[in-house]
């Protein structure tokens, strides 16, 4: 039997799944592209690294992110401790007028790691405008 699995190519990787430009969470947008967090429209302050962790949890928010996964992904050349994370959650949620007892936006799970919970709606990413018209079609003339 013919499983599209056996037509695969091991020398023809999958294309990665297209992942939002922009995330919409109630009035906030969060754009990867900026690398910008916002309100209305207007700039949130917010460090890199607890910008770089809610991306992170956005891009899984379809599972709990187990701490050690999101340690060596967030400082990854860094030795960082639990400490630096729970920091980074924190600056998350100060950003988003959040806290843990709410728990609107990022969840805790004790001792395993963190969800971000909140409603989101993930924008593609526009399609970026040629900067450059299309070359000429040149077609043969009958003679």
């Amino acid at each position: 039997m013919h499983s599209e699995a056996q037509t695969l190519s091991p020398e023809a990787p999958l294309p990665p799944p297209a992942r939002p430009a922009t995330w919409r969470v109630g009035e906030y947008g969060i754009h990867r592209e900026a690398f910008q967090l916002t309100l209305s429209g207007t700039p949130v302050g917010i460090e890199p690294t607890p910008l770089r962790l809610l991306i992170y949890l956005l891009e899984h928010r379809d599972r709990v992110v187990p701490r050690e996964e999101l340690l060596s992904a967030i400082w990854p050349h860094t030795r960082a401790s639990g400490a630096s994370l729970e920091r980074a959650v924190r600056a998350i949620r100060r950003a988003f007028g959040d806290s843990r007892r709410r728990g609107g936006f990022v969840r805790t799970v004790n001792r395993v790691g963190y969800q971000f919970v909140g409603d989101c709606v993930g924008e593609p990413p526009r399609e970026r405008q040629r900067e450059e018209p299309p070359a000429p079609v040149f077609r043969p003339t009958a003679g």
